[in-house]
């Protein structure tokens, strides 16, 4: 039996027109929120020390928090300061894609020899809002991951699923069906390439994306997710690292 395309990628060209018209009025009525402000490195807490590496789009850079203490950053090294002494750094830029954030790591790397225990990336919205392919997506995750041991010494990588478009209250019916479909895919591929790697953890992004959990620009986190999605990313993190010790 010949191999079928889902619905919404055989749909493409007929609704691509109406994608691209649907996305500029989005676009011009949306709520532009900057990025969370504040510091954008630092060190807090007590015993082992862990040096913690955050890199990503705009969730990474905290847009829908005021600061970064309440952003995705501070909830990590909240949660993670208990039990370590962590040094961090935060590497965001809204509308960072993987190709982008490549670029930004090696400029970057230019000027800073620091080296990391961990990395936390914050990849894939971007790449599926462009509809970029399962093939390049994962092409271009994994150049970044590279980077980030060879010229960053990172020895565990932590990385959130790719947030479900198709509950984002901003988007409009047709935008949550074809970008949340491809978002899945794209999910779905990541967690198969990173279950092949070790030192790494894939954390499923299971937040309710409902308007409540969500920013007043209906796109991205509030605080209150940020908190969640920090608690569960600084438990991967912690997890991750006490396995490493085992191994060790």
């Amino acid at each position: 039996m010949a191999w079928l395309p889902p619905l919404d990628v055989a749909l493409r060209p007929i609704l691509l027109p109406i994608l691209l018209w649907q996305s500029i009025g989005v676009r011009r009525g949306a709520l532009s929120l900057p990025e969370a402000a504040g510091q954008r490195e630092g060190q807090s807490g007590t015993g082992p020390k862990l040096r913690l590496l955050i890199v990503g789009d705009s969730s990474a850079a905290g847009v829908g928090a005021q600061t970064q203490s309440e952003a995705l950053s501070g909830q990590l090294v909240k949660t993670l300061s208990p039990e370590f002494s962590v040094t961090w750094r935060l590497i965001a830029k809204t509308g960072a894609t993987c190709q982008s954030t490549l670029e930004m790591l090696e400029a970057d790397r230019a000027v800073n020899g620091d080296a990391f225990d961990v990395a936390f990336i914050a990849l894939g919205v971007n790449d599926a809002v462009r509809l970029r392919s399962k093939r390049v997506f994962l092409r271009r995750h994994q150049a970044v991951r590279e980077v980030l041991r060879t010229r960053f010494g990172v020895g565990a990588i932590v990385v959130p699923g790719v947030p479900p478009l198709s509950d984002f209250p901003a988007l409009t019916p047709l935008m949550r069906w074809v970008l949340g479909s491809h978002a899945r895919r794209l999910d779905g591929a990541l967690s198969q390439a990173l279950s092949k790697e070790e030192c790494i953890a894939f954390l499923p992004f299971d937040l309710p994306l409902t308007a409540e959990a969500m920013a007043q620009d209906g796109y991205h986190p509030n605080a209150e997710s940020y908190a969640v999605l920090g608690e569960r990313g600084g438990m991967g993190i912690s997890a991750l690292m006490r396995e490493s010790e085992v191994d060790s």
